[in-house]
């Protein structure tokens, strides 16, 4: 493993981990506001506005953020029953070429994503619900998450490549 290697592979640690740690934060933080908002309402008839539209919010945060890492640790559902059948080289090839498929839709997340929210900040749109939550920040953490995420992908395809193609007595 060269160094640039190696420093992709920090690089993308790194990120993914940090979205990991965010996302951890984030998990305690929305079951602290839902337990302190559902004692509130229970015990003292006292309603806490916007938790539920925080709570929202921070699942964005956690579902892309969370993203990267997931991908890293292999944890996303996968068809295992169907590609467990394959030959390992078929498997592996197969691989490559889905995982460059879906960089390819990830790009295009990527760009919608962007589109969407360069559009929210022109016209400074807000939510329509009690707090008026500057829409800019949830379309932001979306970018960020399809960013890490395309970063770890990118990483595992070229694993995979030279996994495939520059193994030693390969042809």
């Amino acid at each position: 493993m060269d160094i640039e290697e190696r420093g992709l592979k920090k690089f993308e640690h790194v990120l993914a981990n940090l979205g990991a740690y965010i996302s951890s934060i984030v998990i305690f933080i929305t079951t602290l506001l839902i337990t302190i908002g559902s004692l509130g309402r229970y015990f003292f008839n006292f309603n806490i506005p916007g938790v539920d539209e925080i709570s929202a919010y921070m699942l964005i945060v956690v579902t892309y953020l969370g993203l990267a890492y997931t991908l890293r640790e292999d944890a996303h559902i996968s068809i295992s029953i169907i590609v467990s059948k394959l030959k390992r080289r078929i498997f592996e090839k197969l691989n490559v070429i889905l995982l460059f498929v879906s960089l390819l839709i990830v790009i295009v997340y990527f760009y919608f994503s962007l589109d969407a929210l360069i559009e929210t900040i022109k016209k400074n749109e807000l939510s329509l619900t009690v707090l008026q939550t500057p829409l800019w920040i949830p379309k932001s953490v979306i970018c960020a998450g399809w960013t890490l995420f395309f970063i770890s992908m990118f990483r595992i395809f070229i694993d995979n490549v030279k996994k495939v193609f520059y193994r030693k007595g390969s042809k």
